[in-house]
């Protein structure tokens, strides 16, 4: 290794680079003029890879003078043991790694750290860091553009992640800011804080396969965009989703669209996000257990890919039966125009959705699967007699139109007759209707659903927090409607129906992200 950095150095000096403490522990490496007409002025050119091993602390970074490096394949590497501090910043990489190899493959141990920031990736592989002891990484404001050589294979499963994060060190990690144009991000270590509380440190995630996988605990996901790009329609992708070991998750205030399930498997709580767009599935599949759903906008703004049908809004699948809730969302299926076929809320022989409550449920059509009621069983099941798999539904609205026989209510709570008894539609709007009532819920409305460009987005002429705002302001009730006040007391005095309210209580904070 001592060898390797040497060389580094050599080359560096050779070209008129800065090159600190070459003999020492330490290097940098940045700046100055390049070493040929063959790249451009101010540019270096890798001839092998950069191996990092042992203590040595390394920067690789602008300093006083632009960072600009041809990768030609080659990596940054870790080797054996390295327990330096790596701090990559303000540099445009061309062709840093390749398909097969990573652009970074780094695992840090005591007392390391990893530090990129402020850089670009052009041409190049896949950036992967582990963890390793209780060292951290931070990865902020850096853009992985489309361009990118990661592997989209047939499925998610066989694509290469931009970004994955392996190793078992708790410090907290930061991903924050970040760009990411190609390629999902996969985070296998746990307690990293994908985004924060402003604007500056919201990702983008915009192109194919775009998405977010957790396969670790202790995740936060507040205040980003997702756009998922999806390669085929029979592809398996989606723009959030968790191993089905991880069930500690906070997500909030992001702004999740396409894939085949926009959201497929989530355990944790999942509040103050907009899901939207279904690409052929549905938008969220698979909350685990004691999962906590709530404040969220569930919208078909744009009809699927090749016009499907949509199997459900929010699916309950795979034997999930325990301390599910689901309260304060609104679920619009964007009417006739969008072709939704199938319900609102779907629950599966074996499940059970343990509390299904101040809900609004609007335009959804059931024109496909039997899909005659907004809250019914699996898409191949009946749902006459109904199946007792709802613990508690009460203080929902629906305002829906069908095809065929209009239901609210195809599953049902065990020992409780609908309308009837609280705990089972009595509260429903109007409380004390009649079966299958539907009410309008008087919204602000909106002309476009979802009326931001993915150029705009990326060019930061809008942000999350404009993003989420408009959509408060296209589903606040008007003073005065249904669904002010209407909600179930249980979750606080004056609770409102669906995911937005006039604002008067504390949990009202959809849309309201940010500064």
């Amino acid at each position: 290794m001592r060898s390797q950095k040497l060389d580094v150095c050599r080359a560096l000096t050779a070209t008129a680079l800065s090159c600190v403490a070459c003999s020492g522990g330490d290097y940098w490496l940045g700046g100055g003029a390049g070493p040929g007409a063959s790249i451009p002025p101010g540019a270096i050119e890798l001839g092998q890879d950069t191996v990092l091993s042992g203590g040595e602390s390394v920067e690789i970074g602008g300093g006083a003078e632009s960072c600009r490096i041809f990768g030609n394949g080659h990596s940054i590497v870790s080797q054996g043991t390295f327990s330096g501090n790596l701090w990559i910043h303000d540099c445009v990489f061309t062709g840093l790694g390749s398909e097969q190899s990573a652009a970074i493959d780094v695992d840090v141990s005591n007392p390391g750290s990893v530090i990129i920031e402020r850089s670009t990736f052009a041409a190049s592989g896949a950036i992967q860091i582990t963890n390793s002891d209780d060292t951290a990484t931070t990865f902020q404001n850096n853009v992985v553009y489309d361009d990118s050589v990661v592997t989209l294979g047939a499925t998610a499963d066989a694509t290469t992640p931009a970004f994955q994060a392996f190793g078992a060190s708790q410090a907290q990690k930061l991903f924050q800011g970040n760009r990411i144009y190609r390629s999902d991000v996969w985070l296998g270590s746990p307690n990293w804080l994908m985004g924060g509380d402003t604007d500056a440190q919201s990702n983008l995630l915009i192109g194919i396969r775009a998405g977010i996988f957790l396969s670790a605990s202790g995740q936060v996901v507040r205040g980003n965009y997702v756009h998922d790009e999806h390669l085929a329609v029979a592809g398996d992708e989606s723009s959030l989703d968790a191993d089905y070991s991880v069930t500690d998750t906070l997500a909030e205030h992001n702004v999740l669209r396409r894939g085949a399930w926009v959201v497929r498997g989530f355990g944790g709580e999942f509040r103050y996000n907009a899901v939207l767009d279904a690409d052929n599935l549905s938008l969220f599949q698979q909350p685990f257990e004691n999962t906590h759903v709530h404040h969220n906008l569930f919208v078909m703004c744009e009809p699927a890919i090749d016009g499907a049908a949509i199997q459900g809004g929010l699916q309950v699948v795979n034997a999930r039966a325990v301390g599910i809730e689901i309260y304060n969302n609104t679920f619009d299926g964007g009417g006739a125009a969008i072709g939704f076929g199938g319900p609102a809320i779907s629950v599966d022989a074996d499940c059970l959705l343990a509390s299904l409550r101040s809900n609004l449920f609007a335009n959804f059509s059931f024109a496909a699967n039997a899909g005659d009621a907004a809250i019914r069983p699996g898409a191949t099941e009946s749902s006459l007699p109904m199946p007792a798999r709802l613990g508690y539904a009460d203080y929902n609205l629906f305002d829906n139109q069908s095809q065929v026989t209009l239901r609210n209510y195809g599953l049902s709570v065990d020992g409780k007759n609908e309308r009837t008894d609280p705990g089972f539609a009595l509260n429903d709007a109007h409380a004390g209707g009649p079966i299958d009532q539907q009410v309008m819920p008087n919204l602000t409305g909106a002309s476009n659903c979802f009326a931001f460009s993915d150029d705009d987005i990326r060019a930061g002429n809008v942000t999350v927090s404009q993003m989420l705002a408009a959509l408060r302001d296209a589903y606040s009730p008007l003073p005065g409607s249904p669904p002010l006040g209407a909600g179930d007391p249980q979750d606080g005095a004056g609770n409102f129906i669906g995911a937005v309210g006039d604002g008067a209580l504390a949990a009202d904070l959809f849309g309201r992200f940010g500064p």
